[in-house]
């Protein structure tokens, strides 16, 4: 069976604290396919996404979300909404997530 990973070390900068989506959250996935691909000898299956365009990002979000997105992440607000966390690295985050 053949497999890859989208995997950028920007992932782990999207820092929500106690938010399911969180980098603890993505470090137990990356140690258990660790094991399985090794980084080091299988290095071509850990593939770094490209970003996401803003039109491929438009397609779903319109471009006043995405600005909205944008502007608070460089603000560092901690949130867009109450359930919606957010750090200073989690716009670039998410273009790479969308690219994947």
């Amino acid at each position: 069976m053949d497999f890859a990973y989208y995997y950028s070390p920007i992932f782990m900068d999207h820092e929500t604290g106690e938010h399911p989506e969180n980098p603890q959250r993505l470090a137990v996935i990356n140690n258990e396919i660790e094991k399985f691909i090794p980084r080091d000898k299988r290095p071509e299956m850990w593939i770094p996404p490209p970003d996401a365009t803003l039109d491929q990002i438009a397609e779903i979000h319109t471009r006043g979300h995405i600005e909205l997105v944008k502007t608070a992440c460089e603000k560092n607000n901690s949130a867009l909404e109450m359930d919606t966390p957010i750090s200073p690295l989690s716009y670039a985050a998410a273009l790479k997530a969308a690219g994947a």
